[in-house]
């Protein structure tokens, strides 16, 4: 496999495999302590479990977030919407895609907020558990349209992760309320696999496969392969970093919003790593799969110690974030379904640091006062509305 995706040699030793196994069982470890795998889920008497936020509001900031990200998209999407022709007859060949991101507008710090849309689609499926209210039709018809954006992004920039990313906030949120199915619930994530190959397959026909179908290769032996390669030649790249530099102590693999950052060049603080992997790339990684890899991530960033131990405090977050997510605290609610992504896609990209989960992890902490503040809100009017009816006995309080 290393020979047909050109690298030039095997760089997971014995020793990588050890780092890396240590960073995973550490991660999965204090996970496991975190969420308590004993404890009975317990009722959350946080303001913003259940029914306590008021339905305005909420819409209101949902709808509001789908605006900021559908203008973000009108800007990317800009120079297809003007010339729909060039696209017809790019798609059918082999260097559309280089030629469509060349051709598509993107404004770092605006274009940005087209990754928002994870956090739209989770404050959507939130609404029934959070105010009460059903999805209405309006709401579906808004979140057939946005949906068809993304497949637009998918197809046109081949961002196959811009639809995972709305899809499995969908699945985490649909899914946790069906306790009385955990054998389905347990078998999901193989059906997950066999999902995503078949989605992998999909997108692959339309990015590649027009410049490999001339190989000799089948269709499902490439598609297989290739998705294969995607995570062992992270793996390996992520390796061969490690290998090739000594730790910066920079955050250049494990917040990358934070390395791009425009301010940082002119206040003397441009890291030097920034540049290492694309030097590395550019000599020992073929650049179809370029990926360096999330697990050693933080290893290649601070060392093999302090790097294991950042999964061990990120295996806490996440064991927290779950059981708050099931216990229905409302930050945790929030978080996790886009949360999980970073867990999912682990061995391929640091998820958590990448400039794409930026905007909705500086987006979360606002969104959630705010959900606070609505639900003190509506708590005080139904306080109100009760102490009137003590009051005035002829009207009766309905029975819960």
């Amino acid at each position: 496999m290393f020979v047909l995706w050109r690298h030039s040699r095997n760089f997971m030793s014995s020793n990588m495999f050890e780092i890396g196994a240590a960073g995973l069982i550490g991660f999965a470890l204090a996970a496991w302590i975190a969420t308590g795998v004993s404890a009975r889920n317990r009722p959350s008497s946080e303001a913003g479990a259940g029914w306590m936020i008021d339905r305005t509001i909420y819409r209101g900031l949902t709808y509001l977030i789908l605006g900021i990200c559908l203008a973000a998209y009108a800007l990317f999407l800009a120079p297809v919407v003007r010339n729909p022709t060039m696209v017809l007859n790019l798609l059918g060949q082999t260097s559309y895609a280089s030629t469509m991101r060349e051709m598509l507008i993107r404004m770092p710090g605006i274009t940005s907020f087209v990754n928002l849309g994870p956090l739209y689609v989770t404050l959507l499926f939130l609404q029934p558990q959070l105010t009460g209210s059903p999805l209405s039709r309006l709401d579906k018809i808004v979140l057939a349209g946005f949906l068809f954006l993304v497949l637009v992004r998918v197809l046109l920039w081949s961002e196959r992760l811009a639809f995972l990313e709305v899809v499995v906030p969908i699945a985490i949120i649909r899914f946790a309320r069906m306790p009385r199915y955990r054998l389905l619930l347990a078998l999901l994530p193989f059906v997950g696999i066999l999902v995503l190959t078949l989605y992998f397959g999909v997108t692959e026909y339309f990015r590649s496969w027009t410049y490999y179908s001339g190989t000799g290769v089948s269709f499902a032996d490439f598609v297989l392969s290739r998705l294969l390669g995607y995570y062992a030649t992270a793996l390996n790249n992520g390796a061969l970093l490690f290998l090739s530099y000594s730790p910066p102590f920079v955050p250049h693999h494990t917040a990358e919003w934070f390395v791009h950052l425009p301010f940082l060049p002119a206040l003397g603080l441009d890291p030097p790593a920034a540049h290492r992997s694309l030097v590395a790339g550019a000599t020992l990684q073929n650049p179809e799969f370029n990926n360096n890899s999330g697990l050693f991530a933080p290893m290649n960033d601070l060392g093999p110690a302090a790097g294991i131990g950042v999964w061990i405090v990120l295996g806490l977050v996440t064991g927290r974030l779950c059981r708050g997510f099931t216990d229905g605290k409302l930050l945790p609610m929030l978080l996790y379904p886009t949360w999980i992504i970073g867990i999912y896609e682990l061995l391929r990209i640091f998820y958590w640091g990448a400039t794409r989960y930026f905007p909705v992890l500086a987006t979360i902490p606002l969104v959630y006062f705010i959900l606070r503040y609505a639900a003190g809100r509506r708590r005080q009017r139904t306080s109100r509305r009760i102490r009137i009816r003590v009051v005035h006995p002829e009207f009766p309080i309905p029975q819960r």
